[in-house]
């Protein structure tokens, strides 16, 4: 959501992109359905699920999948389109504008971004565990755990497939993660300092966010140096289009 708010209107989707958002819309869905599944055997312990919970799954979950698919099948690319990205790739790296550094940066945010989704997907208890113990759990907070294992892994996803995108997406595609990355930490400070629901141990938690945030600020500030890729609704936009305001 936030690569798509940060990005201009004329910029393509693209296809990596669609392909993890298609697939986390369906591990989403599954993992909605799985649990609906799980609460309603006897042995269960914690808040039923209703009918109305299975209904608003395949409205929110089945319709996003529904329609990423539709814009996975219907995505077209010609021989040119791939032509032309090979050698608007090619001649960066001759002009001295390529970046290993920022290649390196991606494959580090897709295995953070990888081991986080695995570890709350599969281990949701050990994970809610910072939660002090005055607050009772149930299977609905595993759920959104593991919930957000699965929009983690679509962080995964796209960073795998980052470093073949061209420049101004790549810029535009780090802003996203940094802007995702300060949303989790305010949510961090805001649950720590005001309302106290988590235990001691989550300070460990809490410094690595805060310096994961200073990486990926570190690797969009290199890009957008790097590459003088200039955001929409900067200063300069604001003087060009001057006359939208008036």
């Amino acid at each position: 959501l936030a690569y798509f708010l940060l990005s201009p209107g004329g910029f393509p989707q693209e296809k990596p992109f669609v392909f993890g958002q298609a697939f986390c819309a369906l591990l989403s869905l599954l993992t909605r359905l799985l649990t609906a599944w799980h609460l309603t055997e006897k042995s269960t312990r914690g808040l039923l699920i209703s009918d109305k919970f299975i209904l608003c799954a395949f409205l929110t979950e089945g319709s996003w999948l529904l329609c990423e698919c539709v814009k996975l099948f219907t995505y077209q690319k010609t021989n040119q389109d791939e032509i032309d990205a090979m050698c608007k790739r090619t001649t960066l790296w001759l002009e001295g504008k390529g970046s290993f550094y920022l290649e390196n940066a991606f494959y580090i945010d897709a295995a953070v971004s990888l081991m986080m989704a695995f570890t709350h997907f599969a281990f949701p208890q050990h994970i809610l565990k910072i939660i002090t113990s005055e607050y009772a759990l149930d299977s609905h907070h595993i759920l959104w755990c593991r919930m957000f294992g699965c929009l983690s892994l679509l962080a995964a996803l796209c960073s795998l497939s980052a470093r073949y995108l061209p420049p101004h997406v790549q810029t535009h595609y780090l802003a996203s993660r940094l802007l995702a990355q300060v949303m989790v930490f305010l949510l961090n400070v805001f649950g720590h300092w005001y309302l106290g629901i988590f235990s001691p141990n989550h300070i460990s938690g809490f410094m690595i966010s805060g310096f994961y945030m200073s990486f990926l600020f570190s690797a969009f500030y290199r890009a957008s140096s790097q590459y003088k890729v200039r955001f929409p609704f900067s200063c300069d936009w604001l003087l060009k289009h001057k006359s939208l305001l008036d």
